[in-house]
C-alpha cells in the first residue's frame, strides 16, 4: 500500500466533519489521524494508483461535510420555529 499525508487546519475543519469524511472514505483508504495544537495530520493509505487524486477527493469530501454542518447549525433556529408552527397548526 502507498500513502499520502495531509495537514488540515483545525480552525477550518471540525472533528465531526473529519470523522464523517473518514467513514465515507473507509472503502477507498485507511485513514490515520493525529493532531497538533493547530492541525489535523492525516495519513491516507490505499492501493489506488493516483494518490494525489485520492487526497483531493478526500479534501472535497471533508469540505462538503464541514459546510453541511455549518449550514445545519445556521438553519437550526429556523427549522425549530417551522416545526413548532407546524405542530401548533396541527393542534388546531
Amino acid at each position: 500500500m502507498k500513502s499520502v499525508e495531509l495537514k488540515v487546519p483545525k480552525a477550518v475543519y471540525s472533528e465531526a466533519a473529519l470523522t464523517i469524511a473518514a467513514q465515507v472514505f473507509a472503502a477507498r483508504a485507511e485513514i490515520s489521524v493525529d493532531e497538533t495544537k493547530k492541525d489535523w495530520d492525516l495519513t491516507l493509505e490505499s492501493s489506488e494508483k493516483d494518490l494525489d487524486a485520492l487526497a483531493g477527493d478526500f479534501l472535497v469530501e471533508l469540505l462538503n461535510h464541514e459546510y453541511r454542518i455549518l449550514v445545519s447549525e445556521l438553519n437550526k433556529g429556523a427549522s425549530s420555529l417551522l416545526v413548532t408552527q407546524a405542530l401548533l397548526a396541527a393542534r388546531g
